[in-house]
């Protein structure tokens, strides 16, 4: 591709179509006038437009492959930005769950001592503990399906785990503001 300003590219092939018109005798110049056919082949037959002409049409190929690649990866950008806003939606979501938390503490913290509240959720993670072994003996002795156990099992110790993080953030929060 040609780094030459356009208005000093102009200029240039300006000077290229007089000096091709200054060689042309008069008779050869009226012609060129009466008939615009042969007008219009002398400037198509001038290197600069047969350039022209060439890095058109590669512009023009190299234009299509990228507008049917973008095409092709529409669909992979819309799923994308869908999960985008979903996972978006989920995060802010979670994020009001948090501020609501940080809140229902706050207010239980002036009420009650933060000591209170660690012992507490911990005594209800070993209670939901204790559930889920007592789950895994029904299923032991036949009492449960297997079915059933595993959806209450899954649960209970899901609940657990949840519960058992909570007081394990709740212990980091307590002793790192003494």
């Amino acid at each position: 591709m040609n780094h030459i300003p356009q208005n000093d590219q102009l200029a240039f092939n300006e000077q290229i179509a007089i000096s091709i018109l200054q060689h042309l005798q008069k008779d050869e110049l009226q012609s060129l006038l009466d008939d615009d056919n042969k007008l219009e082949q002398l400037i198509q037959d001038l290197e600069v437009i047969k350039l022209m002409k060439h890095e058109k049409e590669t512009l023009i190929v190299s234009n299509k492959s990228v507008a049917e690649y973008n095409l092709s990866q529409e669909e992979k950008l819309l799923q994308n930005r869908n999960l985008l806003a979903e996972t978006y939606g989920h995060v802010e979501g979670l994020l009001q769950q948090v501020k609501e938390k940080k809140f229902q503490l706050e207010s239980h913290g002036n009420q009650t001592p933060l000591d209170t509240l660690l012992a507490l959720l911990e005594t209800e993670a070993a209670k939901t503990e204790e559930k889920s072994e007592e789950l895994s003996e029904s299923l032991l002795c036949s009492k449960l399906a297997v079915g059933e156990f595993v959806d209450d099992y899954l649960a209970t110790r899901k609940l657990m785990y949840e519960q058992k993080v909570k007081a394990d953030k709740l212990f980091e929060i307590t002793f790192s503001q003494t």
